[in-house]
């Protein structure tokens, strides 16, 4: 599938890549054998070539990065009205845009289960992806662009998150995803219906890739504490910029967990536990870290 063109309909190929990775986040959960089988080499036959003993390495952990980036890549066929008066059956495109999320949140959740591995982590760093555009940039600086991306309709609110006096809510997440009017005519209710399932679905995938990154920049090196300073200036120079022009150091990441956090605690009340309780986590350790560069005379936005 990181080799196809995901744009294109396809029913059998997407169900089977959503049952794929599915199976493979339930099969990497706690489990550090499935982590390092996912930075293992090995060879693959290249069917494309009729060269004698042609063959190619592939690395699970490479493949996976540039699927989710394709899947990410691929404009979504729903996306806009004029896309409807092309699509055969909108009902199609909607099955496949809710595979290509649902697969985006499986490849996220499997790379927070393996990167506690041995070595996953600086694997992580060096991959490198190419774009639509054609340019080649580094996985993580991708999440980062992509995660930006992810809040640009409610990442002034989610910045805003515990600056004094800036919002009523310390989780802040009642200001995100609100709707846009409050109309009561039944076509506005409607499209506010939808644009807030949307700014949910973005809030859920920006959430998932906020603890890929936190786990990134939490999960120490004790045999290269340079390669974790490394790792944290590679995401703070792809963070966005507070509306003054300073930087915003980690807090994006920070603050869409915690509006993560508290989303699923408002929807799903005491059985949110389990998703929330390691995602508090955390967060504490991204605080302490914080803490610990301010203490040490580096403010949290700078290094």
């Amino acid at each position: 599938c990181s080799q196809c063109d995901l744009h294109q309909l396809n029913q059998k190929r997407s169900e089977t890549m959503y049952f794929a990775l599915r199976t493979l986040t339930s099969l990497t959960h706690e489990n550090a054998s499935a982590a390092e089988q996912m930075k293992c080499t090995y060879a693959r036959n290249c069917y494309t070539s009729k060269a004698e003993g042609d063959t190619t390495t592939i690395l699970g952990i490479d493949v996976l990065a540039k699927l989710l980036c394709k899947l990410e890549e691929s404009q979504s066929l729903c996306s806009n009205k004029s896309s409807r008066t092309v699509v055969p059956s909108l009902k199609r495109a909607t099955d496949h845009d809710m595979y290509r999320y649902d697969c985006t949140l499986f490849c996220l959740t499997t790379f927070a289960n393996v990167i506690e591995g041995a070595g996953i982590r600086r694997v992580l760093i060096e991959i490198e992806v190419v774009l639509q555009s054609g340019s080649r940039v580094l996985w993580v600086e991708w999440l980062c662009q992509w995660l930006v991306h992810q809040t640009d309709s409610f990442r002034e609110e989610i910045l805003s998150i515990g600056a004094s006096g800036s919002n009523k809510n310390p989780n802040g997440v009642q200001n995100i995803a609100k709707p846009g009017n409050n109309s009561s005519n039944d076509t506005n209710n409607e499209h506010d219906k939808e644009f807030h399932k949307h700014e949910e679905e973005k809030l859920v995938a920006a959430g998932n890739g906020c603890v890929v990154l936190a786990c990134l920049l939490t999960e120490s090196d004790d045999d290269d504490p340079e390669f974790s300073i490394t790792v944290r200036k590679l995401i703070k120079n792809q963070m966005p910029l507070y509306k003054d022009g300073s930087p915003s150091g980690f807090a994006l990441i920070v603050n869409t967990l915690k509006a993560y956090c508290n989303y699923y605690q408002i929807s799903m009340g005491q059985v949110s536990f389990t998703v929330v309780a390691p995602v508090k986590k955390l967060i504490e350790e991204l605080e302490d870290i914080i803490k610990f560069e301010e203490s040490a005379g580096r403010p949290s936005n700078l290094l």
